[in-house]
């Protein structure tokens, strides 16, 4: 999953994705993320969750 788009959430919307920031080596990677890459990963991912949050919002604000 590494370089997927936090977009790509959308697509499974009835499932529960974890999205994580660093690689265990688990996928067969052998290497380790630089503080750079991880930065990354935590800000598309906050650009993921910042959009869901602010059409909530707008949703929440048009039902007062």
């Amino acid at each position: 999953m590494v370089g997927l788009d936090p977009e790509l959430l959308t697509l499974c919307p009835s499932k529960t994705i974890l999205f994580d920031c660093i690689d265990n080596g688990a996928l067969g990677f052998e290497r380790i993320e630089t503080a750079e890459q991880v930065a990354d990963r935590l800000l598309a991912a906050a650009r993921h969750k910042l959009k869901v949050m602010v059409e909530g919002a707008r949703l929440a604000r048009g039902r007062l």
